[in-house]
């Protein structure tokens, strides 16, 4: 393509984003007419004339440039767009399930097709979509709003009364509360919300969808957001996902209030943890990507920016254990503190129960949760997670011990001085060995 082609490719790039429709509409008419079949000119000119309401044209234009490009999700998710303005549902669903199927990471097809599943009533698998946008997009926040419009639709204020009265008060699990939590049982029947109180690093994403696949409930955030945020539990979300159950990762400590919502819940929480210098280890190779420096307001245990890249890599390990390990230390810490107050009774796991013993781990998990399991059916779903490990499944198995090789002794020290703070802890399962 010539360069005067790209200066006016660019030029109607910028007059679209600044909604000047009819400049761009023209500038990229005058690119086709000297390269008919130009991809961007026919997708740009496609989304221009959906904007403008020129339907028949919009869908003409960008079915002409996804032929182009076999397989480009961007066409066909906006195709799906297109058929949805025009009334065609069926077409728009197609257009969007197509697109997920070609990059399951794909956030605006989840949230267009989740948006439409909610149009046709389908409120349940709505729900999903909005919350598997959410996890690919934390900060998109149309998806969160129409999370949340669903998530407080069915809910009576009375009932949210109760669950902020029952995680707080002293007699929060006396008296009429006994009423709601036996009728959230009966409704709830076999199913159970499979809560991951996990610590970052913990193989927590990889066995959450497993238990997805396992049991077939829907894998979400039963937190208000997934941020920066403490991911502690967001009652309408629990509520919302009673009767059908649900798996849930969250990175969050534990609390009086979040042992109270499991137990009125019947949940039993899966308490996540690993060796400290294993974290301090897979933390340092996780920011060596400076793509996730990019986002600092997607980690709940610490805020990272840019300026950590120009740390060098004996600040960078420091970083990580004076910034980051006091979270994993206190989420440790606050786990078993409930336990010894005879608060909560969670299903211990480490990193390695997770990647080297899979199959007692889930049945821990299973039993601990009172639910039934069929070993042949579970044997099949972890020989198929075991061998997808996709960006998506994120089952990136580590070396046990990989982090007290490469650090040194008085990086251990350091680790090793921030539970000192809480002696009455055993802290020996995290510790470097």
């Amino acid at each position: 393509m010539s360069s005067e082609l790209d200066q006016q490719l660019m030029q109607a790039g910028r007059m679209h984003q600044s909604g000047d429709l009819a400049s761009a509409e023209t500038l990229f008419r005058k690119i086709l007419e000297s390269e008919p079949s130009h991809f961007d000119a026919l997708h740009g000119l496609g989304i221009v004339c959906y904007q403008q309401g020129n339907l028949q044209e919009a869908s003409a234009l960008i079915i002409q440039a996804s032929a182009l490009r076999n397989d480009d999700p961007v066409c066909l998710n906006n195709l799906g767009m297109v058929n949805n303005a025009a009334g065609d549902g069926v077409k728009a669903e197609n257009y969007y399930r197509q697109a997920i199927s070609i990059d399951p990471a794909y956030a605006d097809a989840w949230f267009n097709l989740a948006r439409l599943l909610r149009k046709n009533g389908d409120i349940e698998a709505s729900l999903q979509g909005f919350e598997r946008a959410l996890q690919l997009n934390p900060s998109m926040q149309q998806a969160v709003e129409a999370r949340d419009e669903i998530l407080h639709a069915d809910v009576s204020s009375q009932t949210l009364r109760d669950l902020f009265i029952l995680s707080t008060s002293p007699e929060g699990l006396k008296g009429d509360f006994r009423d709601l939590k036996q009728r959230l049982a009966d409704q709830r029947g076999d199913r159970r919300l499979l809560v991951l109180a996990a610590a970052p690093k913990t193989a927590s994403t990889w066995l959450a969808n497993l238990l997805s696949n396992l049991t077939h409930f829907p894998y979400i955030n039963l937190s208000y957001a997934f941020l920066q945020n403490e991911h502690d539990l967001y009652p309408p979300a629990m509520l919302a996902y009673n009767q059908s159950g649900a798996v849930s990762q969250l990175h969050m400590k534990g609390t009086l209030p979040t042992a109270r919502l499991l137990q009125f819940f019947e949940s039993r929480p899966i308490v996540m943890f690993r060796r400290l210098d294993d974290v301090v280890a897979s933390l340092y190779d996780q920011f060596e990507n400076t793509a996730y420096l990019d986002s600092p307001n997607s980690f709940s245990f610490a805020c990272v920016d840019a300026n950590y890249a120009t740390l060098d890599s004996d600040q960078k390990v420091k970083f990580i254990i004076r910034m980051m390990l006091p979270w994993f230390v206190q989420h440790y810490h606050s786990w078993k503190r409930l336990e010894v107050d005879g608060e909560i009774n969670p299903v211990w796991l480490s990193y390695d129960d997770v990647t080297h013993d899979t199959k007692p781990s889930v049945y821990m998990i299973l039993e601990g949760n009172t639910m039934l399991y069929d070993e042949q059916q579970l044997d099949q779903v972890i020989g198929i997670m075991q061998s997808n490990k996709t960006r998506v499944t994120k089952f990136n198995r580590g070396i046990a011990g990989r982090g007290k090789n490469i650090l040194t002794k008085h990086d251990i020290d350091d680790i090793i001085a921030l539970t000192k703070f809480y002696p009455n802890t055993d802290f020996s399962h995290i510790l470097p060995a």
